[in-house]
């Protein structure tokens, strides 16, 4: 069984928090101790990205 989840990460560049959706699995127990796989999926934060222009050659 998986579970649906959504974090937000602060864009560095303009300061917009970007939702980012996280699939959770339980992986395995051990003794008493649930182990956790957490895949994120990152299509948000790579399209945010391209929003911002590419700073000019020679530009710093």
């Amino acid at each position: 069984m998986a579970a649906v989840g959504v974090v937000q990460v602060c864009c560095a560049e303009c300061d917009v928090a970007v939702p980012i959706a996280t699939e959770i699995t339980s992986r395995d127990v051990e003794g008493n101790k649930l182990i956790m796989n957490v895949e994120p999926d990152l299509t948000d934060m790579i399209t945010h990205a391209w929003t911002h222009d590419t700073p000019p050659a020679g530009s710093a």
